[in-house]
């Protein structure tokens, strides 16, 4: 067997055809976007019985950095506190303010 052969064993050379419904190629389509793949991508892995991971709406990574600036604010006025310190106002309010934005979106997310 040729080395080039053995190298290209990921090349797609076969084409698989099939037929479906106007509805059911914009299904395939939607799924496959909020997979973030292809269609073709989405298809081989749904065929193989591949895992297929929906791709995160872009609202999970703003929850991310929420999450992360709410755990900045707990830490800081706990060690305001630990340290004898009136923690600031304006931590509290903000990691307030950034748990009411997780709750609300988290709600939202689970309509």
């Amino acid at each position: 067997m040729k080395e080039s052969s053995l190298l290209n064993t990921n090349v797609k050379t076969r084409r698989l055809f099939i037929r479906v419904t106007e509805n059911e190629i914009e299904r395939i389509k939607r799924y496959a976007d909020k997979a973030g793949m292809t269609v073709s991508v989405y298809a081989r892995k749904c065929l193989l019985k591949e895992p297929v991971a929906a791709h995160p709406p872009e609202e999970y990574f703003a929850l991310r950095r929420d999450i992360s600036g709410l755990c900045t604010n707990i830490n800081q006025i706990a060690h305001a506190v630990n340290s004898g310190i009136e923690p600031p106002n304006r931590a509290a309010g903000e990691a307030k303010r950034i748990a009411s934005q997780i709750y609300d979106f988290i709600k939202e997310m689970a309509k």
